[in-house]
């Protein structure tokens, strides 16, 4: 997200730079329209990309602590010798169940499925639970990189759409500016 801001930051930079410099230029004021015009989209771009972003990343990453939780919870409590019930209760496989992304499900499902061979042998789950826990970080690098991937996507739409759409704003209403007044200063 901070390299997004920076590259945001940078192009906002060099529109103002420009605005200034052709303001200086041209010996001539802008309508404050068209300064608030270029001012409003940069900073709709900044208030809308944070929150996106944020939405963004609970949607990928969401139940992905949870599930590995669980696992570090079931590997070292079942080699405890509590019993079975506080051990899955300790888990929060109840929480477990209820988690919607769908690229979780099959390894929830196994999770849960090795809850139940627990609770009905009661036998330590090290090695079962260190295979799955393998598996739950592959999902989860997997989705951070997905997440990557698309922040840059969103980084790339918002430059063009908000920063590179103010400039062409001043661009288009310093044409219209200049041509409006004949080209005298």
């Amino acid at each position: 997200m901070y390299s997004a801001l920076a590259q945001f930051g940078l192009f906002s930079l060099i529109t103002w730079t420009f605005i200034l410099l052709a303001g200086q230029t041209l010996e001539t004021a802008w309508p404050l329209s068209l300064t608030l015009g270029v001012a409003g989209l940069q900073l709709t771009g900044v208030g809308l990309f944070c929150p996106l972003l944020y939405a963004l990343a609970r949607k990928k990453l969401d139940g992905h602590g949870l599930l590995l939780e669980s696992l570090y919870t079931l590997r070292s409590l079942s080699t405890a010798g509590l019993p079975s019930q506080q051990v899955l209760k300790e888990a929060r496989l109840d929480e477990l169940t209820q988690l919607k992304a769908p690229s979780l499900k099959p390894l929830r499902e196994r999770v849960l499925e090795l809850a139940r061979l627990y609770q009905k042998q009661g036998a330590p789950l090290a090695r079962e639970t260190q295979l799955l826990l393998q598996d739950a970080w592959f999902m989860r690098e997997e989705s951070m990189s997905q997440l990557i991937k698309m922040t840059e996507q969103l980084k790339l739409i918002f430059l063009i759409l908000f920063f590179g759409g103010a400039y062409a704003l001043f661009i288009l209403g310093l044409l219209h500016h200049l041509l409006s007044s004949g080209g005298s200063h």
